[in-house]
């Protein structure tokens, strides 16, 4: 059956009024030992009544973006106090472990483990590449604008948008175009297969009743002499074929695509408000590192699936990395927004005389790479083209779910990644892959220095047949501290919030559970095993990370309950 209005209206409701008694309780039990295990969310992955395709009013949603919404964020004084006091919102739609679980938005991948080279280079590919020895027709061209492109139908009847570089700059937003593709699925986003094809020109074929809109604004019949100047504004490579990137189209019956804040009234699995998600929230670093400054709406894609619901994907990586789609990315990209006030009224009271650090530095030594640097990269103060409400409502609980991801990426799968591109230059792979790890880590130290790094958590017997809590120390695996330079300590809270026992535990990575305290635990008593890092550069501890341990009632099993990150 699938859901009518009146139920969408009730079950979102129920919902609101769920998160707003869990908040409560969140906020009470981090004082305590006390943990509320929060309710499992509802799967978005069951049919729904099909819904009407939507478009967004690009001019409008960022007019919005910049000035209505600015405007009414200066006025709401509830959240002014919660930054003043860092007691943002946290996002809505995690588990226990402060995880989320796989969804129509997102699917945990690399931060899991065990992904190859292999893995990073296929990523959403299912081999559906099309055939350059086959005639492929034209039902759909764009002759407007910097860069050409059009749709083509190949002879298996596969549909791809095809996509190409700025005349001068081959390799630059297709190269962009693949490597943002391979990294953003392996983080565990929903894109589109796309491939770096070369082609003879004289394969294609120009359709009937294919439409452009020519320079005068009118729209009719595309012609052979359209076709051959359209043909005539992309740059062929030295053995005269051309290089693109063949899109393919997204499974599913388009349905527009999707908001960075509220929900889709008409879809009847979206319950949770867009900018409380936290796989959007924790796009803000991943977009970040890989300079996907364009994360408006209308880079987003919904298509509804056979299977009866709504998935949600992230298309367009052509400006990202050091391209912005038909040229180099200018050097504001990712330090103000494309109309920033605050950047406007600064230059005002200074008279246009305060010039910024990365104003000074502006190089493209690969045309195929355009202006990538990590010099002065700032992750946390990284501006879209358009504020995003997502983004701005990300607390260091969302940057540490995203910097796990980020510091998944090896250098080798990275680099692996990056020859996904097919650059032309030589030395444009190892400036490509140093820049990513160089930006990777600067991520991965803000994050780490701010919350805690211990991730992990899992109950295991020693050989004495002791149970142990084992853990691991992101920042220690990721190269980005040492092992030796490294210690923790922790402290046991009773369910009241009674400090039991504290111990310093030096390098390991294991607490002993022998103790008595531990074999008392019963019903629905639950202790608090507070653990902190400290480095032997710094003085101070870091916040500590909190674990939940309760003694199952079926089996009698100590288990993990749940875990707390504080910052």
């Amino acid at each position: 059956m699938f859901g009518g209005e009146d139920k969408l209206d009730v079950r979102k409701i129920c919902f609101k009024l769920l998160l707003t008694l869990l908040t409560t309780l969140f906020i009470a039990c981090g004082r305590t030992a006390h943990f509320v295990v929060p309710e499992s969310l509802p799967d978005d992955r069951v049919p729904v009544k099909e819904m009407a395709e939507r478009d967004i009013n690009i001019l409008g949603d960022g007019f919005d973006k910049q000035f209505t919404e600015q405007l009414e964020q200066m006025l709401d004084l509830s959240r002014a106090y919660r930054r003043i006091s860092n007691n943002r919102k946290e996002a809505l739609n995690v588990n226990a472990l402060d995880n989320v679980e796989n969804s129509s938005w997102f699917e945990n991948r690399i931060h899991l483990g065990g992904w190859t080279e292999e893995m990073i280079k296929r990523g959403p590919d299912k081999g559906h590449v099309p055939d350059p020895g086959s005639t492929w027709t034209i039902f759909r061209a764009k002759a407007e604008g910097v860069t050409p492109g059009f749709s083509i139908i190949d002879e298996q009847g596969q549909r791809y948008v095809m996509k190409f570089d700025p005349i001068g700059y081959s390799g630059l937003s297709t190269g962009a175009e693949v490597v943002g593709t391979k990294l953003f699925y392996a983080a565990g986003f929903h894109v589109p297969e796309n491939y770096i094809v070369y082609f003879d020109p004289k394969i294609l074929k120009l359709g009937d009743d294919v439409k452009i809109t020519d320079e005068k604004g009118r729209k009719r019949l595309m012609n052979q002499d359209d076709f051959a100047a359209l043909l005539g504004r992309i740059e062929r490579q030295p053995d005269g074929t051309m290089r693109a990137v063949a899109s393919k189209y997204i499974p599913g019956k388009p349905k527009g695509p999707f908001r960075y804040q509220g929900t889709r009234k008409d879809d009847f699995n979206d319950i949770v408000p867009h900018q409380h998600r936290r796989e959007l929230r924790g796009l803000k670093y991943i977009a970040a590192w890989l300079n996907h400054y364009d994360t408006k709406a209308n880079n987003s894609y919904t298509s509804y699936l056979d299977e009866g619901y709504l998935r949600h994907w992230l298309i367009d990586f052509g400006s990202t990395l050091g391209s912005q789609g038909d040229e180099p990315m200018p050097a504001y990209i990712g330090h103000e927004n494309t109309i920033d006030p605050h950047a406007m009224v600064g230059r005002l009271l200074t008279l246009g005389l305060w010039v910024k650090p990365w104003e000074k530095e502006w190089n493209v030594p690969f045309k195929s790479i355009g202006h990538f640097e990590s010099k002065d990269f700032d992750p946390q103060s990284y501006d879209p083209i358009i504020p995003n409400p997502a983004f701005e409502n990300a607390t260091m609980r969302d940057a540490f779910w995203a910097a796990r991801i980020i510091m998944s990426f090896s250098d080798s799968l990275l680099r692996a990644a990056v020859e996904t591109g097919n650059y032309p230059e030589p030395g444009a792979n190892e400036y490509l892959t140093k820049r990513l790890i160089e930006r990777r880590d600067i991520v991965g130290r803000y994050v780490f220095s701010r919350i805690n790094p211990l991730d992990g958590f899992a109950l295991i017997q020693n050989k004495k047949g002791d149970l142990e809590l084992k853990f691991r120390d992101l920042a220690v695996d990721s190269g980005l501290e040492q092992r030796k330079k490294s210690g923790y300590r922790y402290e046991l809270l009773s369910k009241n919030g009674k400090i039991l026992d504290s111990h310093m535990v030096g390098r390991s990575l294991n607490i002993n559970l022998s103790s008595t305290y531990f074999k008392k635990i019963s019903g629905d008593d639950n202790l608090q095993v507070r653990l902190q890092t400290k480095r032997t550069d710094n003085l101070n501890w870091s916040k500590p990370v909190a674990v939940y341990l309760h003694r199952n009632e079926k089996n009698g099993q100590i288990e993990i309950l749940g875990l707390r990150r504080f910052y």
